[in-house]
């Protein structure tokens, strides 16, 4: 989509040398910026030759020698808005790509206003990108519904809004199964909200192989398994405490579309802080870590640091500098132990920004572990059959930390 929709390899941040670079606007909406930011950050934009990145709600300068990709929610208001901009002749050309299909009504107003507009030789391209979902890792997404067990519980929510909210899900779960090429067989538990989603994205899917001209056929014995559960299944998982890593930083901090919020105590009558780090897709710690135990982390952390010290200490040592913040990259030096380091120095310093992030972290985790008692929770909840861990869980929930978390999985006596 940011190459203009063409072809090209998977990791489309890596232009090709020969290829040349054909600079552009995005605009996006709220949701659509949503997705973009959970994968790709602005030096990533810049490779894919986006300079300018903006909201199509905000006010926006022409650039009439400029190509503008949208990727925006397929909604009136969104479309309304792409025409005042074709009106104004804002921009070169148009490609307009929508998160999700977008109904035939609302295509066919579309078109309508493009030719009433006089302006249609300046439409490129119009793509359903089937992308209204949050990518946060390789082999994890989220549709991004907040409170979205809570709507489906609570006894407020009437019938049609339940409905609306499968439907929702529904559409958000055509979406990957379109990007990932999949036309999966679909199971889930009867009487229920995964009832009710499977049916709906059932029928999304037949409409779409049926409809699609790039729809992928499948043999029945390669098609893969869809099991939709109902997260009542297994709801005292909600509530227990993990020692991994990644979990921990979402139980204890704020983990949302790949950036943690860490909330941090000067003193007791201090207001607290907020401090945000993002965590890029590359990132190789994160990467390596996310999955193990804390203190596996904590470990895997000092001996990633002192790696780090001392291949910039050999480096150093090679080319006689005291420091790597004395190498000048502009110096003009034909020596070429120099420029080895001047060529290292990238990496070494966005692996020492890295380490440096995660430390923070580390640290803050450490913090909130002993002051919330993370450490005995866990403990608990691994041995609660022990009647010794028993009374300990009792003496637990007599603490007076304003900051303690009660397990309430420990319920399952």
């Amino acid at each position: 989509m940011l190459h203009l929709n063409k072809d090209g390899a998977a990791d489309l941040t890596l232009a090709s040398k020969n290829e040349e670079i054909v600079w552009k606007v995005l605009v996006m909406d709220r949701k659509s910026q949503a997705v973009i930011s959970s994968i790709l950050r602005v030096n990533d934009l810049l490779r894919c030759g986006i300079t300018v990145h903006t909201l199509i709600s905000a006010q926006r300068s022409p650039l009439p020698d400029v190509p503008v990709i949208y990727f925006v929610e397929p909604t009136l208001q969104n479309i309304s808005l792409i025409i005042q901009d074709l009106q104004d002749d804002k921009y070169e050309s148009f490609y307009v790509n929508f998160t999700s299909a977008i109904k035939r009504e609302l295509l066919e107003e579309f078109a309508k206003k493009v030719s009433l507009c006089g302006m249609g030789h300046k439409i490129k391209q119009v793509y359903d990108q089937y992308l209204d979902f949050i990518v946060t890792e390789p082999n994890l997404f989220s549709l991004d519904l907040p409170r979205i067990f809570t709507k489906f519980n609570s006894p407020s929510t009437s019938e049609d809004d339940i409905h609306a909210l499968a439907n929702v899900i529904a559409d958000g779960l055509l979406a990957t199964l379109v990007t990932m090429e999949s036309v999966p067989i679909i199971r889930c538990p009867k009487n229920g909200p995964a009832e009710l989603v499977a049916t709906q994205l059932d029928m999304k899917l037949r409409d779409h192989v049926s409809n699609s001209r790039t729809a992928v056929s499948h043999s029945i014995h390669q098609r893969p398994v869809l099991i939709l559960l109902d997260r009542n299944i297994d709801i005292a998982s909600m509530f227990s405490h993990s020692w991994i890593y990644q979990c921990m930083v979402s139980d204890v901090f704020e983990l949302r579309r790949n950036t943690i919020r860490v909330t941090k105590y000067a003193d007791s009558s201090a207001k607290p802080s907020v401090k945000s780090y993002d965590v890029d897709p590359k990132d190789f710690f994160w990467n390596k870590n996310s999955q193990l135990p804390f203190p596996d982390v904590v470990e895997n952390a000092d001996i990633e640091l002192n790696t780090y010290k001392k291949e910039a200490q050999d480096l150093t040592a090679r080319t006689g500098i005291s420091s790597l913040n004395d190498i000048d990259p502009n110096a003009n030096t034909d020596t070429s132990l120099i420029q080895q380091a001047v060529e290292a120095l990238p990496e070494l310093t966005a692996r020492k920004a890295t380490l440096d992030m995660h430390m923070d972290v580390l640290a803050s985790l450490l913090k909130e572990l002993e002051a919330r008692s993370l450490d005995k929770f866990f403990e608990v909840e691994q041995n609660f059959n022990n009647p010794k861990v028993q009374s300990e869980f009792l003496d637990l929930l007599k603490s007076d930390s304003k900051r303690i978390t009660l397990p309430i999985s420990f319920g399952r006596f």
